[in-house]
Formats: structure tokens, C-alpha cells, sequence
């Protein structure tokens, strides 16, 4: 069950207490999915099995508690035990106190990002619309860190690499579908994606997606996913694909246009751009031709090993004719 799943120690100085659930409160700062954050079926299923909190909280004094009303502490770690814990507080006794290691002093905004950043990505429990937006509140607290090295945002997060080029990828889509996303709403996958792939056309096409025009073509888009036009964010990987082909076959012009009408038929989509270019640039048909060449190239070899068999005039006919216009390819 989750709730004895052993969490990582942070170097904070901290001492276990016994703490009273209506004395803690959510972190104001903790960008889990509402879904997520109010579904703990699964913990107090486990409560009520064990009859306890096996794993304490981790709680620090809330910074802001301004009258006695106010929570004493704010929840860095264990907010779905502490709700299912005060649900189940309303029938048994036992849960109206609960375990919480409580860090000495209060933390600022950035400390509390950081740690809860070391705390849960220890976990992988946050998913990259999380990520990014706590990401996100973390250089609003320390704008510098937005122009660290990715490395170095790393360290202070315990993100890896790769972690942290998505998430800031992530918040290059825009804000309110970024908030879909968080909810719900969204598939995060299909932003995912399009952000990644619309990256991968801007390094090689840098006219067409640029920082100013970036929102406006990903909501062309996202606009397709909402319509239905678009029902699998694998489409969007059509597009990076259909920009390297071009590149690769030194026709960027290709691609410029068909993605041009691309984005201007509503109803069409990234696999039929991808098509388009295929056709266009007879990808499909070197491709079949390929797989046949490379058969009868098989079958070749076999044929002309064996020592017993003399080649016939007519074979050698045309094995002369395959030479010539080969030949003529290599010109």
C-alpha cells in the first residue's frame, strides 16, 4: 500500500511529533492533480487495515499563520495520509492524532519548492504537468534559476536532466492547456508531444515556429485534439518525422508548404501531412523498393553460390542490364 512506502530523509533538521490533523493543512504550494490529491480510497483502505500511520508526515511551521484559527503547520509530505487519516478521525479516535517529522523553522517559498521537489520526484509521483508548474512557481521565486544550466537546476531540484528539458518544455504550451492538463482535462501526452515535435521543426525551420507565433500554432493544434480531428498524440510525432524527410532529402520547400497547409485545413492532420511529403518526395515508393532490392539481393547471392550451377545466357542477360542501370545511378 502507499502509505508504507519508505520516503526519502532529507538533510533538514526535524523531530517526530504525535499531531493533530486539524492542526495541519494541504501546502498551498503543492502542484499535484486535484484528482490525485482527493482520491485516498486506496490509503484508508490501508489505514483501516494497519490501524495506523506506519510512515510520519512531514510537516513545517506554517510561515503564514497570522491568528490561532489558522493551521500550525503546513503538509511538505503525506498530504493524501493526513486527508485519509481525517476522514477516518470522524469515526475513530485513533486518527485524530497522526506521526509528522516537524522541520525546525519556517521555510520560505523557495525552500519549500525545493524540498518538496527532493522529496516527492523521489517518488516519481508527480506527473510532467506537476513538474513544470512547480518548476514554474520555483523560478518566480528565484528568477536566476531560470537561466541555470540544466544541470545545475537539477541539483536543486533532484530532477534529472532529462526531467527538467521536458518540464521546461512543457511550459513553453500554453498556460490555461497547461492547466487542462494539470486537472486533467488534457492529456498532458498531447503536449508532451506537440511541444517536442513543434521543437524539433523550429531547430531545423527556425521561420516557421518562432517564440512569437509558438502559442498561436500550438493552439491550432490543441484546437484539433479538442475537435477530434486529432485522437492519438503519437500524430504529432508525424510532424518532427515529415521535417526531418525533407531536410534529409535537401527539400525544405516541401516541407514549408505542406506544413503551410497544414496549418490552414482544419481538418487535417499531422499523418496526412506526413503522407503528403512521403508521396511528394517518393519516400514510399524507394522504401518498397528498397525492401525488394534488398530480397532479391538475398536471393542472389544464394543463387550464384552455389558452385554446381551454371549461370544461363539469358540470366546473365540480365544481370548485365541490372549492372548498366546501376551503373547510371551511381553517375
Amino acid at each position: 500500500m502507499n502509505q508504507v512506502i519508505a520516503r526519502p530523509i532529507l538533510k533538514l533538521k526535524s523531530r517526530l511529533q504525535r499531531i493533530p490533523v486539524k492542526d495541519m493543512a494541504p501546502n498551498p504550494d503543492n502542484p499535484r492533480e486535484e484528482e490525485s490529491r482527493f482520491d485516498v480510497t486506496d490509503i484508508r483502505q490501508s489505514l483501516e487495515s494497519v490501524g495506523e500511520i506506519l510512515v510520519p508526515l512531514v510537516v513545517c511551521p506554517n510561515r503564514k499563520r497570522r491568528k490561532s484559527s489558522d493551521p500550525k503547520y503546513i503538509i511538505l509530505d503525506g498530504e493524501r495520509r493526513w486527508r485519509a487519516a481525517s476522514e477516518l478521525a470522524k469515526k475513530d479516535r485513533r486518527f485524530s492524532k497522526v506521526p509528522a517529522n516537524v522541520v525546525s523553522g519556517q521555510l520560505s517559498k523557495y525552500e519549500n519548492l525545493k524540498t518538496m521537489f527532493n522529496i516527492h520526484m523521489k517518488r516519481k509521483e508527480w506527473s510532467t504537468s506537476a513538474v513544470a508548474e512547480a518548476l514554474d512557481d520555483l523560478f518566480r521565486t528565484r528568477p536566476s534559476l531560470k537561466n541555470a544550466s540544466v544541470k545545475n537546476i537539477a541539483f536543486e531540484t533532484g530532477l534529472g536532466n532529462t526531467e527538467v528539458r521536458e518540464a521546461m518544455q512543457f511550459l513553453r504550451m500554453p498556460a490555461d492547456d497547461r492547466d487542462r492538463a494539470l486537472r486533467g482535462d488534457l492529456d498532458e501526452y498531447y503536449l508532451i508531444l506537440l511541444s517536442r515535435n513543434m521543437r524539433s521543426i523550429q531547430n531545423g525551420f527556425p521561420k516557421l515556429i518562432t517564440d512569437d507565433n509558438w502559442h498561436s500554432i500550438a493552439k491550432i493544434f490543441i484546437k484539433r485534439v479538442d475537435d477530434g480531428w486529432i485522437d492519438d498524440a503519437r500524430s504529432f510525432i508525424s510532424l518532427g518525422k515529415a521535417a526531418r524527410e525533407c531536410l534529409d532529402k535537401g527539400r525544405p520547400d516541401v516541407f514549408e508548404r505542406s506544413f503551410s497547409e497544414l496549418l490552414k485545413d482544419p481538418k487535417q492532420t499531422p499523418d496526412d501531412t506526413l503522407k503528403q511529403v512521403e508521396s511528394e518526395l517518393l519516400i514510399t515508393t524507394e522504401k518498397e523498393f528498397l525492401k525488394q532490392a534488398k530480397l532479391f539481393l538475398r536471393m542472389l547471392r544464394t543463387f550464384l553460390g552455389q558452385s554446381d550451377y551454371r549461370v544461363g545466357v539469358e540470366t546473365n542477360v540480365i544481370l548485365q542490364e541490372l549492372r548498366s542501370e546501376a551503373e547510371k545511378t551511381t553517375v
